[in-house]
């Protein structure tokens, strides 16, 4: 009799322990449709903060395709778009395995639509850049023909580059933009490996340009205007000259050696005339030596590519040309 009365105790427990055990199901079952009708009425009303923390509670108790949808949809009315669309991708898997099948094509024309929204990032670096690690966010750039997906608001672009300085910039995007951005890297000097940066690729770095030679033009229009100088100072003992004959003329005498005497506006004009003629032949002589003192510094000036080049000083003085330095 004991025996048969243990067995119907042990019995009775087991039923005891099914039946809580099915009512605590039904009960966590019912919970979760009760959050998710109430979040849907929220949602409605346009709360759309209280509508995702009352889905977020019923996922926690059951992870359906339904609720992680409504879950997903929620996360995105508030602009939390990565985590909407790891919402919505989960309830499309849960969809494909567990049903209802109409929340697969949901699912995925939200993730579409939902796609549109990322806005979307590239880089592009300067020419001969390479092997740069480029981050968003401290994770690594990944590079697409569409960019890099990224949540709208600010971020943070470092990237760093052998031979570089490191780069950093704080930039902001809004939904749905397509931005392209262009860091201006610094050549890194301390570190002894800042790129050269040519023209064309095969040519040598460019050599220390030659100054424009201002010396010898200077000087080769100094002897230009001094040649203007005797020019002028010829025409004018010409013309004195001139004057001089036509007084000879009216006096009734030949020259300088007339017997009475060369008349003394005569000899006011010759005087004039010797010395015109003493300063045009010193123009002439210096504005000719300028000018080839002028031709000989261009010349050795140009002379010698990296050599050190010729040292040469010409001062023109009413003596001649004076000419020094190193040649």
């Amino acid at each position: 009799m004991s025996n048969v009365l243990k067995r119907f105790c042990l019995a009775l427990c087991v039923l005891v322990v099914l039946f809580a055990s099915t009512a605590g199901a039904e009960t966590k079952k019912e919970k979760a449709d009760k959050l998710y009708k109430e979040g849907v009425e929220l949602l409605k009303n346009g709360d759309v903060e209280g509508a995702a923390k009352l889905f977020k509670k019923a996922v926690e108790i059951k992870r359906s395709a339904p609720l992680l949808f409504n879950l997903g949809q929620a996360t995105a009315k508030l602009g939390r778009l990565t985590e909407a669309k790891e919402l919505l991708i989960e309830a499309r898997t849960e969809a494909e395995k567990n049903g209802p099948p109409a929340m697969v094509d949901l699912s995925a024309n939200a993730l579409k639509a939902l796609d549109s929204r990322f806005p979307r990032i590239t880089v592009e670096l300067p020419t001969g850049v390479k092997d740069a690690d480029v981050q968003v966010d401290g994770k690594k750039l990944e590079s697409s023909s569409d960019g890099m997906q990224v949540e709208p608001g600010s971020h943070e672009l470092s990237v760093a580059a052998s031979g570089y300085e490191r780069y950093t910039e704080t930039f902001q995007v809004k939904e749905g933009e397509k931005r392209k951005l262009s860091p201006k890297l610094e050549p890194d000097l301390g570190s002894g490996t800042a790129p050269v940066k040519r023209d064309k690729p095969d040519e040598e770095p460019t050599r220390d340009k030659k100054s424009f030679p201002i010396g010898p033009v200077v000087l080769g229009g100094v002897g230009l205007v001094a040649l203007g100088g005797a020019t002028y100072m010829f025409l004018k003992v010409k013309s004195v000259d001139k004057e001089r004959r036509e007084l000879w003329q009216d006096s009734g005498c030949p020259g300088p050696s007339c017997p009475n005497g060369e008349p003394d506006d005569a000899a006011t004009l010759r005087e004039s005339s010797e010395s015109k003629a003493r300063v045009g032949n010193i123009l002439l002589g210096a504005g000719a030596a300028c000018i080839v003192g002028a031709g000989v510094w261009l010349y050795f000036s140009s002379k010698g590519g990296n050599k050190e080049q010729a040292r040469i000083g010409v001062m023109p003085t009413l003596g001649g040309v004076v000419v020094s330095g190193q040649l």
